[in-house]
């Protein structure tokens, strides 16, 4: 199976620049034989939003699995719920529906 890249752009970026000194992950090399943390922040549409971008990535890779964690909207992700995810996957979707 041929690695493809996945491009998703957001119409309205309403999010503030990024601390001074504060770096993105590394990109991984290929998404095959790793895990997806999927966060689901339970507004409407992010479910559907998540299943259908879970989906796409299974089409296009190999994955050994994904997690599922939704947290209630508004709220700062759970410390419990951040290890887990840290732990057990190898990257993290998180989305935002309305």
């Amino acid at each position: 199976m041929s690695a493809r890249m996945i491009t998703l752009h957001n119409p309205r970026p309403a999010a503030k620049p990024a601390p001074a000194g504060l770096r993105p992950a590394p990109r991984l090399e290929s998404l095959n034989g790793k895990v997806v943390g999927i966060l689901n922040n339970d507004k409407p549409g992010a479910e559907v939003l998540l299943a259908r971008l879970e989906k796409r990535l299974k089409e296009c890779s190999a994955l050994n699995g994904s997690l599922w964690v939704v947290k209630h909207p508004g709220a700062r992700i759970p410390e419990p719920m951040l290890k887990e995810l840290s732990e057990k996957c190898d990257f993290v979707v998180n989305a935002l529906g309305d």
